[in-house]
């Protein structure tokens, strides 16, 4: 299986072009296999990118719902909307805008809430993040005895989370050494490997994130962001999230 060039870490470009080099049909449906994408796949809790793959020979159109990517190449699941495609034929690609703005505001958002709960120096570690639109949040895992205090924390974080978004600031997402992470991150995932660039997320003026997903470009791109509760289960503190 030929691995597919991850355009998407690059740029926000909503439109592109690419050749098919597979067509595959399993139990998720039937995917078309590219060289390249813009299309983002699920995972980092970050849900896939929709959108339209048009054949450039014959104008047909495949409906892309889902997108997954596995050992290197990234799947393109959805349906045909007219005549079936063929390997080698060239497409163009054009993902729901709307769509990636709502999933990189939730992502961008749930770092911005793990930069204000890092700085309580709690002894917690960071376990996952969950950006979907319906009942993101961001998950941690207690060191010691119980870290959060639900109310006062919860009104400490808000307030942090306001004062990020008070001033507009550039947010950019960039690939370095094991060595400059180091330097420049708060958090390093034990998983991360040494000899490899990592991919991370940077707002100006605050620690990089380890982070594979998209982002807004700028933290003037989000509203408001609400922190909605702070809960505990299993020996894992959740702070739920809403962007508005």
């Amino acid at each position: 299986m030929s691995h597919t060039l991850l355009q998407y870490l690059d740029n926000n470009t909503p439109v592109s072009f690419a050749q098919i080099t597979d067509i595959i049909t399993n139990e998720m449906g039937t995917a078309l296999i590219l060289d390249q994408t813009i299309f983002y796949p699920q995972g980092g809790g970050q849900p896939s990118d929709q959108g339209f793959i048009k054949n450039i020979r014959s104008q047909d159109l495949f409906n892309v719902t889902s997108v997954r990517f596995m050992e290197g190449a990234v799947y393109h699941y959805g349906t045909f909307m007219g005549n079936k495609f063929f390997i080698d034929d060239h497409v163009e690609l054009t993902i729901d805008s709307k769509l990636r703005k709502v999933n990189s505001q939730n992502h961008t958002a749930g770092h911005i809430i793990d930069i204000a709960i890092r700085s309580l120096d709690l002894p917690m570690v960071p376990n996952k993040g969950y950006h979907f639109p319906e009942g993101p949040y961001v998950e941690y895992q207690q060191t010691q005895s119980d870290p959060f205090n639900a109310t006062e924390h919860l009104e400490y974080i808000q307030r942090q989370v306001n004062n990020i978004l008070s001033t507009p600031t550039p947010v950019s997402c960039m690939n370095i050494s094991y060595n400059e992470l180091v330097q420049v991150s708060g958090y390093i995932p034990t998983n991360l490997p040494a000899d490899k660039p990592t991919r991370v997320m940077k707002i100006n003026g605050y620690p990089a994130i380890p982070c594979g997903g998209t982002h807004v470009d700028n933290t003037r791109d989000i509203t408001n962001i609400i922190v909605k509760k702070i809960s505990k289960k299993s020996g894992m503190w959740r702070v739920s999230y809403q962007v508005l």
